[in-house]
């Protein structure tokens, strides 16, 4: 047990009033000891209180960091998804002499074809829609 020494501390009446009537029903030996164990919790409880704000900024910097990672990540796929998907259509305009008129009407029927699917296109649904419209 720690060593304990006397102190004189300045004490408000209502407080000492309030440790005197109650020391006894918390199973404490005296008002000393109540007064002790009740500075012993508050420093506890402030210093756990510092601890968490400390700890929701640094986890709140570990997710933002994971957050940017995965932001970066995606944003890299998705350059490499639009060069192949300039790739691809430099192909087909080349290999098919379409106009830009019937681009923009495709474009229009694309359109309503994804709403339609709510953005959920295969190629098998793709074909069959070709091969209805023919």
């Amino acid at each position: 047990m720690a060593e304990k020494n006397k102190h004189t501390v300045w004490i408000g009446d209502e407080v000492w009033e309030k440790a005197s009537a109650r020391y006894e029903e918390y199973n404490f030996r005296s008002v000393s000891e109540l007064i002790d164990q009740a500075v012993e919790f508050y420093l506890s409880y402030r210093a756990a209180g510092e601890s968490e704000i400390y700890l929701s900024e640094a986890l709140t910097q570990m997710l933002r960091s994971m957050i940017k990672l995965s932001e970066d990540r995606i944003s890299r796929l998705l350059f490499k998804i639009a060069v192949e998907d300039a790739v691809m259509k430099n192909v087909l305009a080349a290999g098919f002499q379409i106009s830009p008129e019937q681009v923009e009407e495709l474009r229009g029927q694309c359109v309503q074809e994804v709403r339609k699917l709510n953005g959920i296109l295969a190629l098998k649904d793709a074909a069959g829609y070709q091969s209805e419209a023919d």
